[in-house]
């Protein structure tokens, strides 16, 4: 489904030269040895020093030659661009006499208060959407959103949507609970209420089901997340959710699959778990490093009337990301999900097609209990990142950036479906979508992404997308 936009910024040292200043500029030699004497903030009107102190890969009294403490900075830049907490970040060593250097970290703090209107398209994406150009399956509402709460990195969101789905919900982390930073937790309720809902598919295509008068589905969900970072890079995450879902009588009698058996309501607990290792070094549109994830989650723990669900679900995931020169660059992502489960509801069950597709197959949903994805691509940066100064207004506004690349991709994938592939020709058989591109990047995690591509079909088509590639 189509978010709505949002702005990027990309603060890299290695690919834009930023982080830094060019250490060696001061005559000193790379085997130099220096002791971290001081650590001095500017601009963090709001975030408090020890959320910044907390992304830095250098401490008080560390000791590092002059090559190491450049990388550091430039790391450290990295990690705290990363916490999406600050527009510009600048990490500005000072050598002094006597093997001592101050490190001054200078940062431009982003707007943490957002109420922002929402303007959503309920299908899996827009091109989905434009076929029909319907207004009914379009969402719009306000969302307050508290980025850095308290200045500690909290967020609070209070969110409400009306139109093809009705929706309240609240939100509130703290990642930080205790003094060494490595807890952390999430509270999360949602309220759903949606008339009109996808029951099946036939020849790859969504068939809906609407009983006019009646919601088609209404669903509850609480949660309760703990996260575990350790390190700068390495996060654990263990989720509690409690869900209650509930469907019209006649669908349920119409299509007993969706809920199985022919219920109308199922409730049950989640418990979930997650690993993130996160070297990326723009998570909005990275360009270099890795993302490795996990995620494990049993549906049905036998504690609530779970009605005989018990649903494992797995995932894993890896990213890579490299630059081949100042302004090549490639990447690739692979990603696997199994449930192993023999029989599961309709509901439950997500292949290619909505979060997950294969560039070329944005028209189609291709459902099952499995799936494998694979997407590349080989960029050049058609603009490589510009800062404007408008020299005017706030400075929360003032700086500005942007950047484009041009792309060529491909990707592949296959869903393996044993419930429903008689009905669809693309379960179990690969997918190839090949084509090429133009990347737009930037203020606030923006991204806007234009591209041509040809599945294996023979079916071309020009598509938009609002998120990274990869």
């Amino acid at each position: 489904m189509l978010r709505r936009l949002h702005f990027t910024y990309i603060i890299s040292s290695l690919l834009f030269g930023l982080a830094c200043l060019p250490l060696n500029s001061f005559g000193q030699s790379e085997s130099t040895i220096f002791v971290i004497t001081e650590i001095r903030f500017e601009g963090n009107k709001v975030t408090q020093e020890a959320i910044m102190l907390r992304e830095l890969s250098f401490e008080l009294g560390d000791t590092l030659t002059l090559i190491q403490l450049e990388e550091k900075c430039r790391e450290s830049s990295r990690l705290l661009s990363n916490t999406r907490l600050f527009n510009f970040v600048d990490v500005i060593p000072e050598l002094l006499e006597g093997g001592k250097a101050t490190i001054k970290i200078s940062v431009v703090e982003r707007w943490y208060w957002w109420p922002q209107f929402i303007f959503e398209f309920a299908d899996p994406n827009f091109n989905t959407w434009w076929e029909t150009r319907d207004a009914n399956r379009l969402n719009v509402g306000m969302e307050v959103y508290r980025q850095n709460f308290r200045g500690r990195n909290e967020d609070l969101r209070f969110r409400a949507k009306f139109g093809y789905t009705d929706e309240f919900a609240f939100s509130y982390r703290l990642p930080y609970l205790g003094s060494d930073q490595k807890l952390g937790m999430q509270f999360a309720f949602s309220f759903k209420e949606q008339d009109e809902i996808t029951i099946a598919t036939v020849d790859n295509k969504r068939e809906f089901y609407r009983d006019p008068g009646n919601p088609g589905r209404t669903e509850q969900f609480y949660s309760l997340e703990f996260t575990y970072r350790p390190g700068l890079y390495v996060r654990h995450s263990v989720a509690f959710t409690l869900a209650d879902v509930e469907v019209d009588d006649s669908l349920a009698i119409l299509h007993p699959a969706y809920l199985n058996n022919g219920k109308i309501g199922l409730s049950y607990l989640k418990l979930g778990y997650q690993f993130n290792l996160d070297k990326r070094d723009n998570r909005a549109y990275p360009l270099d490093g890795y993302l490795f994830q996990i995620e494990l989650s049993q549906r049905g723990l036998g504690i609530v009337n779970n009605d005989g669900l018990g649903v494992f679900e797995s995932s894993v995931s890896v990213r890579s990301y490299r630059p081949l020169s100042e302004r090549w660059f490639i990447g690739g992502g692979l990603r696997f999900k199994v449930i192993p489960t023999k029989r599961l509801p309709y509901y439950i069950q997500e292949g290619l097609g909505y979060s997950s597709y294969v560039r070329g197959y944005e028209y189609y949903v291709i459902d099952g209990q499995q799936f494998a994805l694979w997407r590349s691509n080989l960029k050049f940066a058609l603009i490589p990142r510009k800062e404007i100064d408008l020299g005017f207004g706030p400075k929360t506004f003032t700086r500005l950036h942007f950047a484009s690349y041009l792309n060529v991709f491909m990707d592949a994938g296959r869903v393996w479906d044993r419930l429903y592939a008689s009905e669809n020709d693309l379960s179990n058989e690969w997918m190839i979508g090949l084509g090429a591109g133009l990347d737009l990047v930037s203020y606030y995690d923006s991204v806007i992404r234009l591209e041509y591509s040809v599945n294996g079909q023979g079916r071309t088509g020009f598509y938009l997308h609002f998120v990274q590639p990869i």
